[in-house]
């Protein structure tokens, strides 16, 4: 069976889900594990990169998959160092405009 494009971003948001689930835990080699292996997956995308374009159902699922995968990212690293989930709220509150 050929692997798509959307097969490795669904592996890709699976180890990132993992990943949450390991730091929520506390696990952090685990974390470190995954990773690592998410690093591999992302390399992996290259071989997709002369595929033809997706379908228009298909670009809405990697959306949604990539948008998972940030939400994932962002709740590991909240959690890795909590003090960037201070500064974070500290812009959201603020906005951009209130910035100089």
């Amino acid at each position: 069976m050929t692997r798509t494009l959307l097969d490795d971003y669904r592996d890709i948001e699976h180890t990132s889900r993992e990943m949450l689930s390991a730091a929520r835990r506390q696990a952090w080699g685990e974390v470190a594990r995954l990773e690592a292996t998410s690093r591999e997956q992302i390399a992996g995308l290259q071989k997709h990169a002369d595929t033809p374009a997706l379908a228009p159902e298909e670009q809405r699922q990697k959306h949604h998959l990539l948008l998972a995968i940030l939400r994932h990212d962002a709740q590991v690293r909240s959690l890795a160092d909590p003090g960037v989930a201070g500064v974070d709220l500290l812009f959201h509150r603020s906005g951009p405009s209130q910035l100089h």
